[in-house]
């Protein structure tokens, strides 16, 4: 086993919550998100051994993608990077159109917001 996949390993034990409890897979989901930008951040400052950017573009992909925004804004890691963050936004813009789909299919739906009157 190679010291990259330790990331991707982490998925298996979080994987069964998508088909159980949703909202606890994006809760796990995103701290592992949140821990692996921030601890990215803090090897990047002090030039020890990062997590690979494809790691962090998996764990955005999986489901992590407002804590990925969150750490990438409050901590301003990754963002002036194009080589990193043009691949986020294409993460973004897929996620997007699958939620967007899903609603239009029915899959799933969105409370009404009212005017409050």
């Amino acid at each position: 086993m190679k010291k990259n996949d330790l990331f991707y390993i982490l998925f298996f034990p979080v994987m069964p919550l998508i088909f159980f409890h949703l909202p606890a897979y994006f809760l796990a989901v995103s701290a592992i998100t949140i821990f692996l930008y921030g601890w990215d951040k803090w090897a990047a400052v002090r030039n020890l051994w990062r997590v690979p950017e494809c790691a962090l573009l998996f764990w955005a992909l999986a489901g992590g993608s407002p804590a990925a925004i969150l750490m990438m804004f409050l901590c301003r890691h990754k963002v002036s990077k194009p080589a990193f963050f043009i691949p986020f936004l294409l993460v973004l813009a897929l996620q997007c159109s699958a939620v967007t789909y899903a609603q239009y299919r029915g899959w799933i739906t969105f409370p009404a917001l009212s005017g409050g009157g």
